[in-house]
């Protein structure tokens, strides 16, 4: 696992794998908050979600990907690798929730850089409570 701070980059464009109809889901939740934050990012859906900024994947954004954000189950995790591979992805978090101890002995052993643990939600400064109230926390005994 890399440093979580050299996950964020505003000269980066972002991929949210996970990107559902529903507008309070994690997915949509890291999407909006990236946009708000500043930083190029897309959502990504197979089946689309009327969007805008939603696509089907990453070879169909209007720019390249740098780097994504996975907030799918396990179950889909294999089928967003094998399309961060064919898009030359390798700056990839996975949200807490997406990925099993056999995906992670994977990534370890491969050329990725696998950032997982944390909910990227704390590292975005217009993402608020909870979120913020956990960052304060995290900062007052140095683990952010």
């Amino acid at each position: 696992m890399t440093s979580y701070q050299q996950f964020l980059d505003k000269e980066k464009t972002y991929a949210v794998f996970g990107v559902s109809l529903k507008k309070k889901k994690f997915g949509n939740l890291i999407l909006e908050h990236l946009i708000n934050s500043g930083f190029s990012a897309y959502g990504i859906n197979p089946s689309g979600t009327g969007r805008k900024e939603v696509y089907g994947s990453p070879e169909s954004l209007p720019e390249r990907a740098d780097a994504a954000v996975v907030v799918t189950s396990p179950s889909n995790t294999e089928e967003v690798l094998r399309q961060c591979r064919e898009s030359d992805i390798n700056d990839i978090w996975f949200q807490t929730g997406s990925v099993n101890a056999e995906q992670l002995k994977t990534l370890e052993e491969s050329s990725i850089n696998a950032y997982y643990g944390r909910c990227l939600l704390l590292y975005l400064p217009s993402a608020k409570f909870p979120h913020n109230l956990h960052r304060a926390i995290l900062r007052l005994f140095s683990k952010l």
